[in-house]
């Protein structure tokens, strides 16, 4: 094998190389839009629930203090 055609196997080696690891980063890629997604929906049911939360304590609030606002007519 000459000089020239084991640098032309190493460069073929090397582009293979290139491609596993563009292949390793297509698949990463893919598991963090997975993870990214089930972010994006763990947030929206959290905001959601802190929402009600919220919403509830306000009626609650507002509802002590009409019970106070009635003893003390």
């Amino acid at each position: 094998m000459t000089a020239v055609e084991q640098q032309i196997q190493q460069i073929r080696t090397a582009l293979g190389r290139i491609r596993t690891i563009k292949k390793s980063l297509t698949e990463v890629a893919k598991g963090v839009a997975v993870i990214k997604a089930e972010a994006d929906s763990l947030n929206t049911d959290i905001q959601s629930a802190l929402k009600s939360i919220e919403q509830t304590l306000s009626f609650v609030t507002s509802e002590s203090i009409g019970k106070e606002y009635q003893k003390n007519i």
